[in-house]
């Protein structure tokens, strides 16, 4: 058995990963863990996640990802992740794929994460067709630029999310997007300066290339 629970007398809530060689996480180990982080006994004082045999984690099952057809082995690891959404660019230009909006709406039903996935794309027929398709999934549109009708496209498209390049955004054009009922996220953020750039602007998120070195400047900040 991948993934075992036990919890002692004292309180003591043990998880234990074993799936040789290198306990690999695959889409059922991910569903298991998943669960038993959900459902922790009452009487569970600590949590202890540990592993047996050769290291404590190889990271996802790769070989299973690329084993399984489309999207299944992404959206299977994105399922079963507690905190994890799936952002899901769509480039259907210069070259188009007919058909593409309905495969990948229900490719998200079949997995389950029609509500945890996002649809972006420059080119904003194919958010307003997956809205159309599903309004669980939320729609973005990407920009490289400022549209004099920015209210009327986020309505056009039905989009949720407004996406542009960082340097195309001011104050004035967050509380547009705001008065809108949308979010404002921008790429592509790799530094300090501009992240603070963005947050002083009230932008609501930020896409970036280097998560790790973004949020260890957030928590340098200092508290208040």
């Amino acid at each position: 058995m991948a993934l075992t629970t036990a919890v002692s007398d004292s309180g003591r809530y043990d998880i234990v990963i074993e799936q040789p060689p290198v306990n690999a996480f695959s889409i059922g180990l991910l569903r298991d863990l998943t669960e038993a982080v959900r459902s922790l006994p009452e009487q569970a004082r600590v949590v202890v996640l540990r592993s047996v045999g050769r290291g404590f984690c190889g990271g996802g099952d790769v070989k299973e990802v690329q084993s399984l057809p489309g999207f299944e082995g992404i959206l299977g690891h994105g399922r079963y992740s507690l905190e994890v959404g799936v952002a899901i660019e769509v480039k259907s230009l210069p070259v188009k794929y007919p058909g593409i909006e309905e495969t990948l709406v229900k490719a998200l039903r079949d997995a389950d994460m029609a509500q945890d996935s996002a649809v972006i794309s420059f080119d904003h027929r194919v958010v307003r067709r997956v809205r159309e398709l599903d309004q669980d999934v939320v729609g973005g549109v990407l920009v490289a630029g400022r549209p004099l009708l920015l209210q009327e496209l986020l309505l056009w498209a039905d989009a949720e999310v407004y996406s542009p390049h960082w340097s195309f955004v001011d104050s004035e054009t967050v509380a547009e997007v705001h008065r809108a009922g949308a979010v404002i996220g921008v790429w592509t953020v790799d530094d300090e300066e501009t992240l603070e750039r963005c947050r002083g602007l009230g932008i609501d998120a930020v896409y970036t290339n280097r998560p790790r070195r973004l949020k260890e400047a957030l928590e340098l900040e200092p508290p208040g």
